[in-house]
């Protein structure tokens, strides 16, 4: 139980009271609604973040989803949960302390010349922090497979860069079925 309360940055000290019946480890298991929980559900489940897609268009293609700061405007496309999973651990550092990377995007892009759908991750950068996981997963409130699916890290483009919203690390995903068009998202890491 401490290992799933430090997941969910709730951790200040061995013993700190949780439940399996509060919100944020339903949320973490993929139980969002009432219904029978139990240990196993949170077998290689971490964090979350609850995204509320917000859609923009460009000259070229539709973006949708969250990026923090969005062309450095200090305005927001979509919004984030404040609850779990903002940040994701990044290390395995059993504090969550100066090894976590900030989600700073999650959001799909639809061209208009193609039919070609992506689906970009972005986190900050970190030089000394490793990833402890290994892919995301969309889920809906009830725990099944939704919209984007299950993406592993290998199977997308990885990149670094520094400037603008800071250094950090981006994961595309290109060919997806569709792009979002609007309302709630859960993203899991496994």
């Amino acid at each position: 139980m401490n290992e799933i309360n430090r997941e969910l940055k709730g951790y200040t000290a061995s013993g700190t009271s949780i439940s399996l019946g509060f919100s944020a480890p339903r949320r973490m298991a993929g139980h969002i609604t009432s219904g029978p929980i139990s240990m196993s559900d949170f077998y290689g489940a971490k964090s979350h973040i609850a995204i509320v897609a917000a859609t923009v268009y460009l000259s070229t293609s539709f973006i949708s989803g969250y990026i923090k700061d969005y062309y450095g405007s200090g305005s927001h496309l979509g919004s984030l949960s404040t609850s779990a999973g903002v940040y994701i651990p990044s290390s395995g550092d059993t504090s969550n302390s100066l090894t976590e990377r900030e989600v700073l995007a999650c959001y799909t892009e639809d061209s208009i010349y193609s039919s070609t759908n992506d689906f970009y991750l972005i986190l900050a950068g970190q030089i000394y922090a490793q990833n402890t996981f290994t892919g995301i997963k969309e889920l809906s409130p009830f725990g099944s497979t939704t919209g984007m699916g299950t993406r592993a890290l290998a199977d997308a483009t990885f990149s670094s860069a520094t400037g603008g919203i800071g250094t950090r690390d981006q994961w595309k995903w290109t060919g997806l079925p569709s792009r979002w068009n609007g309302g709630t998202r859960y993203i899991h890491w496994y």
